[in-house]
């Protein structure tokens, strides 16, 4: 009986942890698919304003545009 209880345990921390790395990675994906849409939307935006680059922040979701010379042109606040 007690060998049965040990492998119930170990089942159910491979279920919990089976779990808990779908998760992690639904989030991943979740993180890393809006991150490409602020790209995208700040690539646009930069172009528009004849930017030769730009700084996307994920984390501030905010887009400056920089000519050749290196100065700041524009920037905005990506609200999507």
């Amino acid at each position: 009986m007690g060998k049965y209880n040990i492998w119930k345990g170990i089942a159910l921390i491979f279920i919990i942890l089976f779990i808990a790395e779908t998760v992690f990675l639904g989030y991943i994906f979740y993180s890393g698919s809006k991150m490409v849409e602020g790209e995208e939307i700040c690539t646009e935006y930069c172009l528009e304003n004849n930017a030769s680059f730009y700084d996307y922040d994920m984390l501030s979701r905010k887009c400056n545009c920089f000519n050749k010379e290196s100065e700041y042109v524009k920037g905005m606040k990506v609200s999507k």
